[in-house]
Formats: C-alpha cells, sequence, structure tokens
C-alpha cells in the first residue's frame, strides 16, 4: 500500500518529467526561423514550463508539511512506547518536527504553572474597586528535570538530548509539552540552563540535570489581504513639482534648468535666498546641467 508521501513523490516525478520534455521542445525551436507557427509554439511551451513550476512549488509545500505531520505522528508513538514514559516523566517535542524521534525526554523534579496577570491599582470613588487587571501576561511553566539515567549507557546521548534543547532555546522553535499535570500545545524555551553534576540527579551516572523555563505563546494569522495580480515595475518615478526633497526632509518646488541658469538667478527670480537655494542642491554652482532640476 502506498504511503500519502509515496504518492506525492510520484506525482513530482511526473511533473519534472513533463517539464523537462517541454524545455527539450523549447530548446528545439530556439533556433528556427520566428514564424507565427514557431512564436505561437515557443509561447505554448513557455507557459506550460511556467505552469509546471507553480504545481512543483505547490507540491513540495504539502510534501514538507505532510512529511511534518507524518513526523509528528511517528515521533508521539515511539515517545509513548518508551517504557520511561509514566506519570513522572515529561516530554518536549516540536510542533514541526524533522524526524520521528524528535522529542526530549525529561523526569521532571519540580514543575508550576503560574499566571501573571498586570493589575493596576487607582484612586476612585468610595465603594469602588481600586484595581483592575489590565493585561493577562504570557504564562511561564518553570522545570527542574533530570535527561538521561539509568536507561541510557552512553553519556553522548545525554549530551545529543542537551544539544537539541539548546538549539530549540536558541531558535525559538514552537514546541508541545507534555506532562501529568501540565499540557501545552505552544510553548518556547525562554530560559535554559543544563549541569553535568550527575552526583545531584539521583538518576545514575549518566544523566544531565537542566533548568528550563517554558513560555505559551500563541500564533496569530495575518489579517492583511493579497491583491490579486501583480503591478509591472515601472522603473523610478522622478520627484513631482512640490514633493519631498532629499535634503531638505520637506517639501519643495523646483525649476528646470535652462541655458545660463545659476543658483543666483533661481533665487532672484524666485524671490528666494542664495543660501537657501545652494543647500538645497547638489550640482556645482558652474557645472549645473541643461533639464536638471534646482530646488528652491
Amino acid at each position: 500500500m502506498q504511503t500519502a508521501q509515496h504518492k506525492l513523490k510520484i506525482k513530482l516525478d511526473r511533473l519534472y518529467k513533463q517539464r523537462n520534455h517541454a524545455r527539450e521542445l523549447l530548446n528545439k525551436l530556439a533556433h528556427k526561423k520566428a514564424t507565427p507557427a514557431v512564436t505561437r509554439a515557443r509561447k505554448a511551451h513557455s507557459n506550460s514550463i511556467m505552469r509546471t513550476n507553480k504545481e512543483i512549488d505547490h507540491l513540495k509545500v504539502n510534501m514538507q508539511k505532510n512529511k511534518a505531520d507524518t513526523n509528528k505522528r511517528e515521533s508521539l508513538k515511539n515517545m509513548k512506547n518508551n517504557k520511561e514514559f509514566s506519570s513522572h516523566s515529561a516530554t518536549l517535542m516540536p510542533k514541526n518536527p524533522s524526524t520521528e524521534h524528535s522529542y526530549v525526554l525529561l523526569f521532571v523534579k519540580n514543575q508550576s504553572n503560574p499566571t501573571s496577570p498586570q493589575i493596576s491599582s487607582k484612586p476612585v470613588e468610595h465603594g469602588m474597586n481600586m484595581s483592575t487587571t489590565t493585561q493577562m501576561g504570557a504564562n511561564t511553566i518553570p522545570i527542574d528535570a533530570v535527561i538521561g539515567g539509568m536507561s541510557i549507557k552512553d553519556m553522548r546521548e545525554v549530551r545529543r538530548e542537551v544539544q537539541k534543547l539548546k538549539y530549540w532555546s536558541n531558535n525559538g522553535t514552537p514546541l508541545i509539552y507534555h506532562s501529568k499535570d501540565i499540557n501545552s500545545e505552544s510553548v518556547q524555551i525562554s530560559d535554559f540552563t543544563p549541569s553535568f553534576e550527575y552526583m545531584d540527579g539521583g538518576t545514575g551516572l549518566n544523566s544531565a540535570n537542566i533548568s528550563l523555563t517554558l513560555t505559551e505563546t500563541k500564533f496569530f494569522e495575518s489579517n492583511v489581504k493579497k491583491k490579486k495580480g501583480s503591478k509591472k515595475h515601472v522603473g523610478h518615478k522622478g520627484a513631482k513639482k512640490g514633493s519631498k526633497n532629499k535634503k531638505g526632509g520637506t517639501k519643495h518646488h523646483y525649476v528646470i534648468a535652462k541655458a545660463g541658469y545659476t543658483y543666483l538667478h533661481v533665487a532672484r527670480i524666485k524671490n528666494t535666498s542664495l543660501s537657501h537655494v545652494e543647500s538645497l542642491n547638489s550640482y556645482p554652482a558652474s557645472k549645473i546641467p541643461m533639464g536638471a532640476r534646482i530646488y528652491y
């Protein structure tokens, strides 16, 4: 029975072959005389390649999502099949795991889940409440735990698990946390401190003590709607009369330089000072090109 990922892979291979075939046909027409029939054929093959590229990009996104979903299911399955998974253990796993083993098993010593509402106090009339909840802060989960222990015989495995946590902490990876008393579908590691003083772990030589803080997070979809179609790039538009000047930062008018124009001439005809005109323009006073904009 074919898996969904395998079916997507077959479809992707078919699209690659389709695109390569269209490119070969387009290359054969490259050196032919541009008759109406050849031009139409070239356009048809080019459009076919563009459509195929869009399908390939869309399919790759679906494959990545399918892979993440599959790895998540496999990670949960492996995690729960682990003999050490019991009421005194907890797990951290990425929301989009890269492999079926993307989880870390923690033996929790202490954990809590305090809330942090922000409360303001102000003087009010007699009989009215003086405190008001202004904002709900992000909930945090401080944890003291052990990684490894009697079930792990190689300290390198413990260090690999610690490196996972360090990587997730440094990159702000969205995680899922499950324990006996606390379950959160979206957290990030906001503080992480490992210690290899195994004597305090109480779980054997091959272990590491860790202290970490998980912060519960929420992600919102953007409410910005993209307009259909795309605007053609028509190049840089010059500043219109009365637009913002590069130097001044405020709006200034300009005149188009003609033969014999100088900054002094512009200052006189526009009834302003020479220093003001010179401060708004960057051309040398003796080399003002015809057609240039002289701001005043």
